[in-house]
């Protein structure tokens, strides 16, 4: 069944709220103050500003971990939303590909990589691991699943974690795609071809640059 053409009167709940965080968003004046700060603690507070949780005197893991959780429970309060839920799925699907890749490579080399898992995806990382351990990954979305498979059949026959992640990038770009123009969005659509296009001049500098 086609998507119907999105109507801003579709948003208003989701829009209100948005409106209501602006004060909060790291603006360019607040990312100005955090680089003329002295130290790092002072422009860790300076994020309090924007809600995020006082990180001065934390690690650097320690850093990655609060952010990982704020921006997790962003995406969950937007998936919170039956309306936004369409539109959010195509940014989170980002993070999808890349637990793929993790658990990918981390197979590959017999290691634990749970600890770089997120959550900010469509599915969950406690969930992700379950499918994986009971080797039921068909249950995933299915561009995330046939990427998985690809993958490991690339890693299979030539070792390379290089290749395997341009396998899954591709599905990804290849998924979003697809949802993009369902969404009936110019703008997502756009946003969408911005991002491929910015991927694939990335790839082009490095293989020129790996005599590739």
């Amino acid at each position: 069944m086609a998507k119907s053409k999105l109507k801003d009167t579709d948003y208003l709940v989701i829009s209100t709220a948005l409106r209501a965080r602006e004060a909060k968003m790291l603006s360019g004046s607040r990312i100005d103050r955090m680089l003329d700060a002295q130290t790092f603690d002072e422009a860790a507070k300076l994020l309090t500003e924007c809600g995020y949780p006082d990180m001065s005197g934390m690690s650097a893991a320690q850093v990655q971990q609060v952010l990982n959780n704020h921006r997790s429970a962003v995406y969950s309060e937007l998936f919170s939303k039956d309306c936004s839920r369409p539109i959010t799925e195509i940014f989170a699907k980002k993070y999808d590909y890349h637990n793929a890749k993790v658990l990918v490579k981390a197979e590959s080399l017999g290691t634990d990589a749970s600890g770089l898992l997120s959550d900010a995806g469509t599915v969950s990382s406690e969930r992700f691991i379950q499918l994986w351990q009971r080797d039921e990954l068909s249950s995933l979305p299915s561009g995330v699943f046939h990427a998985i498979t690809a993958a490991r059949d690339v890693l299979a026959k030539r070792s390379d974690p290089q290749a395997s992640d341009i396998v899954i990038d591709k599905a990804y770009f290849d998924d979003i795609s697809n949802e993009a123009a369902s969404s009936a969005s110019s703008y997502i659509t756009g946003y969408v071809k911005l991002l491929i296009d910015s991927a694939n001049l990335r790839t082009a500098v490095r293989a020129i640059r790996a005599g590739m």
